[in-house]
């Protein structure tokens, strides 16, 4: 199990995040084309995810992130699949 964290001003991708791993994405970091696969999580603190998969892993959104073109893939996902938190 493996947390990466991108900060303020980084911006990294092009990668998959897979079960038991976590991504999360700190105020001024912005993830690009990342894929969180099943089991996978990704957390938006702040940050910017641009031309995101949410493949049967899960995404939470915090108040003050931004999201560009995420897409969520394989058909039929249970609503936890993307959780936005705004408040």
């Amino acid at each position: 199990m493996t947390t990466t964290i991108i900060s303020g001003g980084i911006t990294s991708g092009g990668f998959t995040v897979t079960s038991g791993n976590t991504l999360i994405v700190l105020s001024g970091g912005t993830a690009s084309n990342v894929t969180v696969a099943n089991g996978g999580i990704e957390i938006i603190s702040g940050g910017t995810s641009l031309s995101g998969t949410i493949s049967g892993g899960t995404e939470t959104v915090s108040a003050g992130s931004s999201l560009d073109e995420t897409v969520v893939a394989g058909g039929p996902q249970p609503a936890s699949i993307l959780e936005m938190r705004l408040g």
